[in-house]
């Protein structure tokens, strides 16, 4: 019994902590914490086609429901490394090459909130094919103050093609 009780404290302190861990590695997707963009935004300009071999991925940046002024800069990373930003309605394509990948959008740290909103998936890419994946910003203010969040989702690709017309592509250039 004595045993059995040290256990369960050494399994109760591992669970303690993998909340802490989990927060310091981040998601699996992501880039160096520290990494920061300047984006700029083009109208009219549409994703290229993916190169002979690889797939096409386009992440969209939906801000409609985040109701503060200053909106925020997603980062977005596949596979342990940063491939842009996007800001504000806005997207980014990339091409990957066949095979599973890890994708992350992470906000750049907003000066005032000092939030990070953070969101991860994971998918199959198959040559020659389009992705399009959703990061959905929300900015809500309650009695309790205001509350941040982003999610990551598959997005259907009939609806993608129909958001790329609408919203404005994301260049974006990793600050030194």
């Amino acid at each position: 019994m004595k045993g059995m009780t040290l256990g369960w404290v050494v399994v109760a302190a591992l669970l303690v902590g993998m909340p802490v861990m989990a927060q310091e590695v981040g998601a699996p997707g992501c880039g160096d914490p520290g990494a920061r963009f300047d984006v700029q935004k083009v109208k009219g300009e549409k994703p290229k086609p993916a190169a002979p071999g690889k797939a096409m991925v386009i992440v969209i940046q939906d801000d409609s429901e985040f109701s503060a002024i200053s909106k925020p800069t997603a980062r977005i990373g596949v596979d342990g490394h940063w491939v842009g930003a996007t800001h504000g309605n806005s997207f980014l394509g990339f091409e990957v090459d066949p095979g599973v990948h890890h994708l992350c959008s992470s906000w750049q740290p907003m000066h005032r909130a000092g939030k990070v909103g953070m969101a991860a998936a994971h998918f199959t890419a198959q040559p020659g094919e389009i992705y399009y994946f959703e990061v959905k910003d929300e900015y809500m203010m309650g009695d309790a103050g205001y509350m941040l969040s982003t999610q990551l989702t598959p997005m259907d690709s009939d609806e993608g093609n129909l958001v790329i017309d609408r919203y404005e592509k994301s260049n974006s250039t990793l600050k030194k």
